[in-house]
């Protein structure tokens, strides 16, 4: 009974530790150079708007142009590369629409 308390107790100081740590892990946000405030570039959501207004035109191929254009992007965040394949995905669903 003794060899248990003292293992339950070594593993809540262990579990402890391991908590202080990871409290004290810098957030990722904070890390990111544009902040948490500004998750897409603007340049990116301009020209993702253009592709999706081009997409309702039925204009596909220059709304697909405009989606690799984004996509050329250096340094883009999960975020950014989020939304370009979400318009990517739009503008080709609307392309098999009939």
């Amino acid at each position: 009974m003794r060899l248990f308390r003292i293992v339950l107790f070594s593993l809540c100081i262990g579990l402890l530790a391991a908590v202080a740590r990871i409290a004290g892990l810098p957030n990722p946000a904070a890390l990111s150079p544009r902040g948490a405030d500004y998750p897409v570039r603007p340049q990116i959501t301009e020209t993702l708007d253009r592709a999706v207004h081009l997409a309702d035109a039925h204009n596909y191929n220059d709304a697909l142009k405009l989606v690799d254009d984004a996509n050329a992007f250096s340094d883009k965040t999960n975020v950014e590369v989020q939304e370009i394949n979400q318009v990517q995905d739009f503008v080709i669903n609307r392309q098999r629409r009939p």
